[in-house]
């Protein structure tokens, strides 16, 4: 049994269903009325300066508190893809995506990586958890952190979840990826280099917890991978870091102005770097 669930309404009307006890990310909703507003902000600032249509890519969607205030503001213009691995985040994902009476946002419940297979995932005991969207699918991520999901696990619950990598799907015109997975990062980069480089390399907004020392290396890893990719720009934007195409593309996107049409002349040509021999040698990004 679930526990119950109300409605909340943050004050830039934006719907909610949240769970009725304790939970680290609905509190916040509840309080503040947005979650990780520095990210939203620089998403905003990339959305406001496309014109369209396009598609943006949320990879850990969680309860879609980045997905679902973006597409309500520009439903006209894009269309969102939020995956989630969790089967109750993407049924409670779902729910507010209805509530908000978006067909814009399309939800995968899948987890992202690098090869197509499945898995069998642990369900979390909501009931005695405080913040579920934090499990990691990397059981060392989570001993790490030290988050005792060992004790809210049901693994006479396991269920089995599709594998998708973000390259079987040829999408173009893909303008923004945003991946927040705990600590799997790597491995939905290396399931997505055709998807960057194709189309051009679009900023990649990624979660990052660079402040912990145990990380740091790993932080360093995930940008590392992304620069082998073709990115030449890494912007810290603190709990998250955002790669660009190049320098120019992150002062042009961080502008003050909302300016609407092409995306000035850094996008002339296609970049330099050998994009079959990455496809060919993505092994470089399986780094432990």
């Amino acid at each position: 049994m679930l526990p119950s669930i109300s409605i909340h309404t943050t004050q830039d009307d934006v719907k909610y269903a949240l769970y009725n006890q304790p939970e680290v990310v609905s509190d916040v909703i509840k309080n503040d009325g947005v979650w990780n507003h520095h990210v939203l902000e620089m998403a905003d600032k990339i959305l406001s300066k496309i014109p369209g249509p396009g598609k943006v890519y949320d990879v850990g969607a969680g309860i879609g508190t980045f997905s679902i205030p973006l597409a309500i503001k520009y439903n006209d213009r894009f269309a969102f893809f939020a995956f989630e691995a969790q089967r109750l985040l993407a049924l409670q994902l779902s729910t507010n995506i209805f509530l908000n009476n978006l067909d814009c946002v399309t939800v995968h419940n899948c987890i992202v990586a690098s090869e197509q297979n499945s898995a069998h995932i642990p369900s979390v005991d909501i009931q005695f958890s405080s913040n579920h969207q934090a499990l990691s699918l990397d059981a060392k991520m989570n001993d790490a952190r030290g988050i005792p999901f060992k004790e809210v696990e049901d693994f006479t619950l396991m269920h089995p979840t599709d594998v998708r990598s973000l390259d079987s799907y040829p999408d173009k015109d893909v303008k923004l990826i945003k991946i927040s997975v705990c600590g799997m990062e790597l491995d939905v980069i290396n399931g997505s280099v055709s998807v960057m480089i194709n189309n051009n390399f679009p900023p990649v907004i990624f979660e990052t917890w660079q402040e912990l020392e145990w990380y740091k290396k790993y932080d360093d890893l995930i940008c590392k991978a992304l620069t082998d990719v073709g990115y030449e720009y890494i912007h810290n934007l603190g709990s998250h870091k955002i790669a660009f195409k190049n320098s120019a593309e992150y002062n042009f996107y961080n502008q003050d102005v909302e300016v609407l049409g092409q995306l000035g002349e850094f996008v002339v040509a296609e970049h330099e770097h050998d994009a079959q021999k990455t496809i060919e040698h993505q092994a470089f990004m399986n780094l432990k």
